[in-house]
């Protein structure tokens, strides 16, 4: 903001000078005449503060020259007066007002003179209010013109700022226009800033925002400050203070631009959106107060230059500061630049006419406040758009997901659907493709959670980076202006849009092919894999369906270890079958419809060794349901223990039956994952070798490496208990994975069972005869001993036992049975 009453260190070079200055000797006055605009070069003489010559002395000096009027609108401490000549070219005795549009001249006293007769004086300065009127009206005289009649008018004005210009001469019906006027004006202008002011208070109380209460502030001194420009504070308050702020307004305006400061610092949020300026603004900001307390002891007409060169930076800075917030995409910031433009023009016409630059005109005269009270609505048009913004930003936040920057779930499901259709509509066939990153566990394990993020988001930024590159990848459109390919859902799962102008099964492969990447977080190499579940986006079904059937495509890769699948109805069928299956599960102990079967276990000479306990469902309604089919299930609903007690419990009433004939038989029964991380697993062992009788030394429990891998601590506690216990321990499925030989180390393993894709054929596999041979060299190292399982042909049961293996089960030396028919099909001594 900028006080009017700067004028030597202006100079409008690009303003069009207008008509209306005063030159001539006698202002003659007519019938006709409504108003003329007195500014131009005035009868002007320059004395001393310290001489005590009257009126009368001056009134008829030849020192006036309009030479000195130019010297009389620069600052400084002299006195000057001003004479004009008025001449009545009527008919008959008119009246006349003659308008000080200035409000803040300090001494300003008017003499009327009729040749050396003093007519009238008047006393118009800083805190007197004409005395001819019961309430304040302006700074103005009334007199009277008779026929032929010639007025002298002296004025002499000392103030160290502004000049007595401009000043209107009416007549009493051009004058009853003006109060008109200007009364509407000023009640206009109070009535609005009234109405902003409460309104922008309630909002600062409804939402405690320091922005607004740094703009209350603003706005209230901003009221005070024009309240004292253009004398309307006559009207409001009592003469003292109106004197006392009229002294003042210089440091008025230092405390304004101090405020102003604080209020855009707070509004335009510098350190996140103009940082630059945050690191400086300090500086520039505390020459406010230093300004406002030098007010008090400087002289205006000698701090003019200081104050001038002040408000010139500090209007540069912050338009500066609010464009780089602008630029740092903070909308709001906008309208406080406009608002800068709008005071800059208003104040430069307001000092153009006050200055004499172009005919003073109301509007012109009251340019700064009129501006003034535009830039206050537009800060404050600009606060509710930061409220908007501010909640826009929420909601932004809201749809991002901080990890990746990604669009996500909740803007999924409440933002996108609308925009799928038009996309569909749009580009014709659309798949959604569902991405599962693996080997995120193992990432989790390694590095945390932070060490995971760091991978995601590379990964999010490999995956988008290649898509940008593809013809077929989708872009959406976010709600803070951003494009996006991906959206990152739960589970760290993305999901992808691809237009179909390619075969659906290249894309895929080439996806694949192209984003497998390996990445170094924390100097630890991470490599990472994809799978796919695609499905194709119908307008006939909503997103939520398209969605679904998408990770119904993903679930079936991950149940079929494939790296992508496409949506088929079949996968509706297995996903109801299954959930009718786990709803079943759920009763079938209940119903008896499980049961155990076993498979006998042979040794070298075809003696009857042992066999391992299976479990098989017997379904009312379904018939026999394959343990493949039910136990994943049972595992992902976490009832598989519930089976794992089941079998226990029978695989130990069978052996109490057989008594005294088992001699060195021995069941095998399976535990899962899920078993060994159970809490009251070896408890509930305990209670059942208790109950039963049944030696511990009888049974041997199979454990895969799935087992051991999902909770290596509690496995290897586990086994240890169920060892002290005295029971055997065999590793299921030996060779298929990576840790099987590290566990080999951590436990000492009775049994270790290889796996049927090594037994498999293994009479026409060179290599599967070595992994083999290897195997029984590291069980025989470790004391031991090998079973091989799924035989089914004789010459797989020559080599086997050529290559060492101990003992042997499969279909060639004996189905599953149930456990009541076992010992008629397989007695103790029989020998195949």
């Amino acid at each position: 903001m900028f006080k009017i009453s700067i004028r030597q260190t202006i100079v409008f070079t690009l303003l069009v000078l207008v008509s209306g200055f005063v030159s001539s000797d006698v202002i003659e006055l007519d019938d006709v005449f409504s108003s003329l605009s007195i500014d131009g070069p005035l009868e002007t003489l320059s004395a001393e503060r310290s001489q005590s010559k009257s009126s009368e002395d001056w009134l008829e000096s030849e020192k006036f020259s309009t030479g000195l009027y130019k010297e009389s609108q620069q600052n400084g401490p002299n006195i000057y007066w001003h004479r004009i000549h008025f001449l009545g070219k009527v008919e008959s005795v008119q009246s006349y007002y003659l308008v000080i549009e200035s409000a803040i001249i300090q001494e300003l006293d008017l003499f009327l003179y009729e040749g050396r007769e003093l007519i009238q004086s008047y006393e118009l300065g800083i805190g007197e209010i004409p005395k001819q009127v019961q309430r304040y009206r302006g700074k103005f005289i009334n007199f009277e013109l008779a026929p032929d009649q010639e007025l002298t008018l002296l004025i002499r004005k000392y103030s160290e700022n502004p000049a007595v210009m401009p000043m209107t001469l009416y007549s009493e019906s051009g004058f009853e226009q003006h109060q008109a006027s200007q009364n509407m004006f000023w009640g206009a202008v109070i009535a609005v800033l009234a109405v902003v002011a409460i309104y922008n208070f309630i909002i600062s109380l409804m939402t405690r925002s320091k922005s607004h209460g740094w703009y209350l502030l603003l706005y209230t001194i901003s009221f005070f400050y024009f309240s004292a420009l253009h004398g309307y504070g006559y009207l409001l308050w009592p003469l003292a203070l109106q004197v006392a702020l009229t002294n003042n307004l210089l440091f008025l305006n230092f405390v304004l631009l101090w405020v102003l400061f604080l209020f855009s610092r707070r509004f335009l949020e510098i350190k996140e959106n103009a940082p630059w300026h945050y690191l400086h603004y300090r500086k520039l900001m505390l020459l406010a107060p230093l300004g406002a307390l030098l007010s008090f002891v400087i002289p205006e007409y000698i701090f003019d230059s200081f104050c001038f060169v002040f408000m010139l930076l500090t209007g540069v800075f912050l338009i500066s500061m609010a464009w780089a917030a602008y630029r740092n995409k903070f909308r709001p910031a906008r309208f406080y630049i406009i608002s800068w433009f709008v005071v800059f023009v208003g104040s430069s016409i307001s000092m153009a006419s006050f200055m004499g630059f172009i005919a003073p005109n109301f509007f012109a005269i009251h340019g700064f406040l009129l501006s003034t009270t535009v830039e206050l609505i537009l800060l404050s048009v600009a606060l509710a758009d930061g409220l908007r913004f501010a909640e826009e930003t929420a909601l932004a936040q809201a749809y991002i997901d901080p990890r990746s920057g990604l669009p996500n779930y909740s803007y999924f499901r409440q933002r996108f659907p609308s925009t799928l259709n038009a996309l569909a509509k749009n580009e014709g066939d659309i798949w959604m493709l569902m991405i599962k990153p693996l080997g995120i566990e193992y990432i989790i394990s390694l590095l945390g959670p932070d060490g995971l993020s760091r991978v995601y988001r590379e990964l999010a930024k490999c995956v988008q980076n290649y898509v940008k590159t593809t013809p077929w990848a989708i872009a959406i459109d976010l709600p803070n202006g951003d494009s996006s390919y991906l959206f990152a859902l739960h589970g760290n799962q993305f999901l992808l849009l691809a237009r179909e102008n390619r075969n659906i099964d290249q894309i895929a492969t080439d996806f694949l092919r192209c984003t497998e990447q390996t990445f170094s977080v924390d100097n630890l190499g991470t490599h990472l894999s994809f799978q796919l579940g695609m499905a194709k986006y119908e307008l006939r079904f909503n997103m939520s369906d398209c969605y679904r059937r998408s990770q119904l495509a993903l679930l079936d890769c991950r149940n079929n270890d494939a790296t992508w699948k496409t949506y088929s109805s079949s996968q509706d069928k297995k996903i109801l079958d299954s959930l009718v299956l786990i709803a079943d599960l759920r009763t079938a102990l209940q119903r008896n419809e499980l049961s155990i079967v076993m498979q006998p276990q042979f040794d070298m000479d075809n003696h009857l060794f042992g066999a391992e306990v299976l479990v098989r469902w017997r379904h009312s309604q379904k018939g026999m349901i394959s343990p493949a089919d039910f136990i994943p299930l049972a595992e992902q609903t976490l009832q598989v223990f519930e089976i794992t007690r089941y079998v226990m419990s029978k695989a130990c009433e069978w052996l109490q039956h057989q008594g005294g004939k088992l001699n060195d038989f021995r069941l095998s029964i399976n535990l899962s994952a899920l078993d060994v991380s159970e809490p009251k697993l070896l408890e509930f062992i305990q209670q059942c070798i208790t109950d039963s009788g049944v030696s511990a030394q009888k049974i041997t429990f199979e454990l895969t490496e799935t087992a051991m891998r999902k909770n290596s601590d509690q496995f290897v506690k586990t086994i240890c208990e169920l060892q002290a216990m005295g029971f055997q321990i065999a590793l299921d499925d030996f060779g298929t994975g990576y840790s099987s030989m590290s566990y080999i180390q951590e436990i000492n393993a009775d049994e270790i069972k290889i796996d049927i894709a090594f037994v498999r054929n293994v009479n026409r596999s060179e290599v599967n005869q070595k992994i083999i041979r290897a195997i029984v060299q590291i069980a025989k190292s470790t004391q031991a001993y090998t079973v091989a399982e799924g035989i089914e042909t004789q010459e797989e049961l020559a080599v086997l036992k050529e290559l060492g293996v101990d003992y042997f089960q499969g279909y060639l030396l004996g189905r599953p049975i149930a456990s009541e028919d076992f010992h008629k099909k397989f007695p103790l001594e029989k020998i195949v």
